[in-house]
């Protein structure tokens, strides 16, 4: 008996070794890169299959914010082992790269994945017939607008993308984020009016008191927390904000016409997923675009993420396995 249970406890052991061996002939390699947008250089990490190339390959493209590459080095590992070169990078203004985001509309935004793109097209290792782009959030409406811009980008995958202004956005997040503690309406009507007027001075330039003295009346009221503190007058947020606060992506997704892959968490708080799934899907049939993939997966949020108790956060495997399968169809990649 104790010499079957060792016979048994070897043979799990080498299984588990010739797995280890495997993942280690698949680890991908690595190359710290830089690519000039403009004037910026910007600075990020190459991820190259094992294997013999030229490689299909994905930029992957921020979402707003301080967003680098750190967040993207597990799918960049992930499709990287599948046979799919990836390009992650810092955005303008963050970590190693130049620039600075604040100041940047998404046509700046756009130029510096475009410059990712022809970074991608000028490797040996790359395929420049089978590059596309994923962007998250913000970067969902940086990825379609460079596959309208350029002949390059032969596909697009768009998570957590929104299909209303951002200003409409704004409202939604807000109102989610009222309602969350209260369902009073008077209260929600409050706190709207107030996004209200902070939406009319970041159009104007005027009405920042009005805006102030609103903040200031709902100071005391437990929601008032859930929609930030007082943005100062000469705060660069304002800037950045009227720049896209009103963009429509819409009539830019009607040119749009390579293969799409749109997913969304049903628990997102930033993006109205059922409004802007419907518009998007009609810019798209206006398109004439019929490569086109949406799914909506339950339980997970603006991320795509759900909660474990045994593994905490982490993106859904369903969304995984949609993910990486899409792209190997698309691209003919070789596992």
């Amino acid at each position: 008996m104790k010499r079957k249970i060792l016979v048994l406890v070897l043979i799990v052991v080498l299984i588990v070794s010739a797995f280890g061996v495997i993942r280690w002939l698949r680890q991908p390699h690595l190359e710290e890169v830089r690519f000039n947008s403009g004037e910026v250089t910007l600075a990020g990490t190459l991820y190259t299959p094992a294997q013999a190339g030229p490689h299909p390959a994905v930029i992957f493209i921020h979402g707003s914010g301080d967003d680098s590459r750190e967040q993207y080095r597990f799918y960049a590992d992930l499709l990287a082992r599948k046979g799919i070169a990836v390009l992650i990078y810092d955005k303008r203004g963050v970590g190693d790269s130049g620039g600075n985001w604040k100041t940047s509309p998404f046509s700046v935004l756009a130029d510096d994945a475009l410059a990712g793109i022809h970074f991608l097209k000028s490797q040996a290792a790359i395929d420049g017939s089978r590059i596309g782009a994923w962007g998250g959030s913000e970067g969902a409406i940086i990825a379609p607008w460079i596959a309208s811009r350029s002949a390059d980008v032969r596909f697009v995958i768009m998570q957590s993308a929104v299909g209303v202004t951002f200003a409409e956005q704004n409202v939604y997040q807000n109102e989610r984020l009222i309602r969350a503690v209260t369902n009073a309406e008077e209260d929600v009507a409050q706190g709207l009016a107030t996004v209200t007027l902070m939406h009319d001075y970041a159009r104007t330039g005027t009405g920042w008191q009005a805006y102030a003295d609103a903040k200031d009346a709902i100071r005391q009221k437990p929601w008032a927390s859930a929609l930030g503190g007082t943005i100062a007058s000469d705060n660069w947020w304002w800037r950045w904000y009227r720049t896209k606060m009103d963009y429509d992506p819409i009539p830019m997704l009607e040119q749009v016409r390579v293969p799409v892959l749109a997913v969304w968490g049903d628990n997102d708080v930033l993006v109205p997923v059922a409004k802007s799934r419907a518009a998007i899907a009609q810019a798209f049939t206006r398109a004439g675009n019929r490569d086109v993939t949406f799914q909506v997966f339950a339980r997970t949020d603006h991320s795509l993420q759900t909660e474990s108790w045994l593994h905490g956060r982490r993106p859904d495997s369903d969304y995984i396995y949609l993910l990486t399968d899409w792209i190997l169809k698309h691209t003919q990649a070789q596992k």
